[in-house]
């Protein structure tokens, strides 16, 4: 009964349809982890770094990072403390110190090693309401090497961005409580993609600090709770692109709130029975994401870069994307051949005449079958 996170999003249902592969990485970007821990101990593998002592040992000094673990990967049907989500290898990178504090090189250095490793997804229960180009240099390290990046919305209760979440390329958590209501600390704003458990969450502790389990909240919790279900979905579909398990997450979240994405569940509160279950259709196609600037003075071209994801099963031979101002059609422009899973770019361009406001839309046609 305190593993109320779990039961929410339906891991035990999920359960029934993979508990995850070993053969999947998680890296803990994090205060290290105790993997002496008996419900640890059989999924860590020992490739991550302590940057806080240069040392190859990054046993968790705070507790934060062994909690965050626990939530990933406890040891499931061991008759031993608590169940984690997904069955799959977790490793530690100790960027953050005993206080929990971390410097932005230590952590950038952390997750370009982790990928390195070989890591799969990205964990990240830390950030700033700063922005720092060495963070997002490392986050589009990962991004170019097709790595998950996951990271906690902060807990100030402010819709002000919080990095490295609000970074476009990372999967932006914001936190419930188990009536599924928004957490009161947990930040929230047009930048948040999906929400998850994060109130009174039951778990591992370092053991030699005399605790080994215990309740934190935050969206720090919420955080692992995504990482997890994405690995859960990696296993479920091994040959997915990151993409493509970034676009599972969204459609098969649980959709509260207002009806459609909000700024306090984003796309929903993640479910993992429905992220592993729900095959994907044969033809499927959908814009999964795009760049575009801040401002453009009249008369100068803009350029937006959409990105298209063949999320069908079928290989796609062309795809036609429109762009509209204000409702009115202005360029197209066509991808292909986009092969199952696999996403490719196009550039649109729109020249302004007068200064004002405009509304811009990006549309992908269907294609045939869908």
């Amino acid at each position: 009964s305190d593993l109320w996170g779990p039961a929410k999003i339906e891991a035990d249902l999920a359960w029934d349809v993979t508990t995850g592969n070993s053969s999947l990485l998680v890296a803990v970007i994090d205060t290290g982890i105790d993997y002496y821990h008996p419900d640890l101990v059989g999924n860590y593998v020992p490739l991550g770094y302590d940057w806080i002592h240069n040392s190859s040992t990054p046993l968790d000094d705070n507790g934060h990072g062994t909690h965050v673990a626990g939530i990933i990967a406890a040891t499931l049907n061991n008759a031993v403390g608590i169940a984690g989500v997904a069955q799959v290898h977790i490793m530690a990178e100790k960027a953050l110190n005993s206080t929990g504090w971390g410097e932005d090189v230590d952590l950038a250095k952390a997750m370009v090693h982790a990928v390195d490793q070989g890591a799969k997804i990205l964990s990240n229960s830390w950030g700033s309401d700063s922005d720092s180009w060495l963070i997002h240099d490392a986050v589009q390290y990962a991004y170019e090497n097709d790595v998950l990046v996951v990271a906690a919305a902060g807990n100030a209760g402010s819709s002000v961005p919080f990095y490295p979440a609000a970074y476009p390329e990372v999967v932006s958590v914001a936190a419930t409580d188990e009536f599924d209501d928004p957490a009161s600390f947990s930040n929230y704003g047009d930048w948040i993609e999906v929400s998850a458990p994060g109130v009174d969450v039951f778990s591992t502790m370092p053991t030699y600090l005399f605790m080994n389990y215990g309740y934190l909240s935050g969206t720090s919790m919420a955080c692992p709770h995504v990482s997890a279900v994405a690995a859960l979905v990696w296993s479920r579909f091994p040959d997915a692109s990151r993409n493509w398990v970034r676009e599972q997450l969204r459609r098969s979240a649980d959709d509260l709130g207002s009806t459609g994405f909000d700024a306090f569940y984003g796309y929903g509160r993640i479910n993992a029975y429905k992220a592993v279950s729900e095959a994907p259709a044969e033809h499927d196609v959908v814009l999964s994401g795009y760049e575009k600037p801040r401002s453009v003075q009249p008369g100068d071209t803009a350029l937006f870069s959409v990105t298209v994801l063949n999320f069908g099963l079928s290989h796609e031979s062309s795809v036609l994307v429109d762009l509209l101002v204000d409702g009115v059609a202005t360029d197209f422009s066509a991808v292909g051949p986009l092969p199952s899973g696999s996403s490719s770019n196009v550039t649109l361009r729109w020249t302004p005449q007068e200064e004002g406001v405009y509304n811009v839309t990006f549309y992908v046609h269907p294609v045939p079958g869908e």
